[in-house]
């Protein structure tokens, strides 16, 4: 039995189906994954300035309070949804909206935060 050979369509045939796939993968993970750049900014609770949270364009953030404590997570904004990943805890998501420079966050219970936009 002899060794099977290509042709040079046959290799072209493969990388551009090859390429079609990765670039059908890339666009359904930037659809999936993508960003709210409506969110991107800095965010001040609206029942206690101390609380800022930071949204960046890159997908990262961070929960701080003005007296020191800060955790960073990573970010994303599947449908209405803002799916908050912190290191060490389970993904979870929030509903939200954005109303001109105020955005509401619905937690666990229905409770909704109010922050005002502080660029």
């Amino acid at each position: 039995m002899g060794k099977k050979v290509w042709k040079k369509s046959q290799y072209r045939k493969l990388l551009t189906g090859l390429l079609a796939v990765t670039a059908i993968v890339v666009m359904m993970l930037m659809v999936g994954c993508g960003n709210d750049e409506a969110l991107v900014g800095r965010w001040v609770f609206a029942d206690d300035p101390s609380y800022v949270t930071t949204f960046n364009a890159d997908g990262t953030g961070t929960h701080a309070i003005s007296w020191g404590y800060g955790t960073s997570f990573r970010w994303s904004t599947p449908g209405n949804n803002i799916m908050w990943d912190f290191p060490g805890y389970a993904n979870s998501r929030s509903p939200y909206s954005i109303s001109g420079d105020v955005l509401y966050i619905t937690v666990q219970d229905g409770v909704v935060y109010r922050y005002i936009r502080d660029n």
